[in-house]
């Protein structure tokens, strides 16, 4: 298989690589990033504009799978209206490349609690970034919904760094519907992108942590 990841550098998407390079199912990774880094023998690393609908298309051509790990923070985007440029409109506009050029498999992160209609900021823009994926007839649509992500991070945050200790202090209590709640290393969600894409799967599906850890293992 081939296949194209925006979101290549970000928190899952750097797992999500390294799990690409060492599986022989993949033959070639195209990964979409802002600034030049090194091509290795699977992937090549191509520095994408997001804003350029010419060079999305471009860039997911031949893709049998892509993957979508973009996603920024409220913090890291200063604005409402860059966030949601960043987590609705460049997963948006990724999503219709990849459909443009027959992707056989379309695999996104959003969020536990995405809903068009919730009240809360964050949620919203994911559930609308979901419905706006829903609507384009993707056979294979894939959407995770982590909750609380655990794993090395580049910047320091502490509200996240809080929540990660009281996480995995709580975790083990959360049991029947609440097991979805619980903090999951983006290691397991990286390998189960990928697990997911060798088999064909129902046309919309949404992985929670069940879900999620059955495939990655």
């Amino acid at each position: 298989m081939k296949a194209v990841v925006a979101g290549a550098t970000g928190l899952i998407g750097k797992f999500l690589i390294a799990e690409l390079e060492k599986d022989s199912a993949y033959e070639s990774v195209i990964a979409l990033t802002r600034k030049a880094k090194e091509n290795t023998v699977k992937t090549t690393w191509k520095v994408i504009d997001f804003d350029s609908k010419d060079e999305l298309d471009n860039a997911t051509k031949g893709a049998d799978i892509a993957f979508c790990c973009l996603g920024t923070t409220m913090k890291q985007a200063g604005s409402k209206d860059a966030f949601i440029k960043v987590d609705y409109q460049y997963v948006v506009d990724f999503a219709k490349a990849a459909k443009q050029n027959n992707a056989r498999q379309f695999s996104v992160i959003s969020a536990m609690g995405a809903d068009a209609k919730s009240k809360i900021f964050y949620n919203q823009v994911k559930g609308e970034m979901e419905e706006a994926i829903q609507n384009l007839g993707f056979s294979e649509l894939i959407i995770f919904h982590p909750s609380l992500l655990l794993g090395p991070r580049d910047e320091n945050r502490l509200g996240e760094k809080i929540g990660t200790i009281l996480g995995k202090i709580f975790s083990p209590l959360l049991f029947g519907s609440l097991k979805k709640y619980q903090t999951i290393h983006v290691s397991k969600i990286a390998k189960a992108m990928i697990a997911v894409a060798k088999i064909k799967a129902d046309r919309d599906r949404v992985l929670e942590y069940n879900g999620i850890i059955e495939l990655a293992k």
